[in-house]
This record gives structure tokens, sequence and C-alpha cells, in this order.
């Protein structure tokens, strides 16, 4: 175990590697060369194997487009780089307090878009999330 992962370790001597053609890059001067690398190497190929297909990437530009953008708001704007919260109950509050001031500045956005207050007032759900506030703020102790 090197720094908490587990790993193989590969010791050899120059004269061991012969006529290798890396031997120039791997040993370079020293008379003894150790290399070290993941027990996990199988899954991290798989890994990036399943990154580079079509499907993965497709799947990463989706991912970009929808949950990255979220994240860097939360860490950049919202303080959320660093949680100087106690334990991971009060972390989860604060994650979740960033969140929910996220979108309600998403909210307050599309309200103020005419094309989206057009879209979304004959709906009603202006009435139906004023009394969901309305109970949140009335009764924060179920939530937090």
């Amino acid at each position: 175990m090197e720094n908490g992962f587990a790993t193989h370790y590969y010791h050899a001597r120059v004269k061991e590697c012969g006529v290798c053609a890396f031997k120039k890059q791997c040993c370079g001067n020293k008379r003894r060369q150790s290399l070290t690398f993941s027990v996990y190497r199988h899954y991290h190929q798989r890994m990036q194997q399943r990154i580079e297909s079509k499907e993965g990437k497709r799947m990463k530009r989706r991912r970009m487009a929808t949950v990255e953008p979220v994240f860097g708001s939360l860490l950049n704007y919202y303080g959320m780089k660093r949680s100087n919260a106690k334990g991971k109950q009060a972390a989860h509050k604060m994650m979740l307090m960033a969140a929910c001031a996220y979108n309600l500045q998403k909210l307050i956005t599309c309200f103020n878009h005419p094309r989206a207050k057009a879209q979304v007032l004959p709906l009603g759900q202006e009435l139906a999330l004023y009394f969901i506030l309305l109970y949140v703020v009335q009764q924060p102790r179920v939530y937090f």
C-alpha cells in the first residue's frame, strides 16, 4: 500500500533490462530501476476504453452540459469550495442550502424571462410554489 492505494512493485537492475527498447527512457543513468503500478490498473484501462467509446463521449458531453455547470457555480459563486461545517450531516445541510439557493436563483430568472413566464403561469405552478415555500419557511425543522 502506497498512500492508501494498493500497488505492485517491480525492481530490476539495468543489466536485466538487456535489449529492451525502453531502457533509455525507463532507466536513464541509474543502476537500478523500480516501477510501480496500481493493482486496479485493469479497471482503469477498462474505464478509459468506455470513456473513449462513442457512447462514452456522448454521455460525457451530456454530463458536461447538465451537471458540471451546476457544480462549477456552487463552487465558485456559492462558497462551496471548502465546507467549514463539522461532520457529514452539517456539510450535507450546507450543500442542500447552496443547491436551494441555486435553484431559487434559476427560478427567479425563469419568472423574470417573459417567454418562460408565458409558459409557466398558465400551469398554475406559481401558486403551488408559493405554498411550498411558505410551508418550508414556516417549518424549517422538518427539512434541516
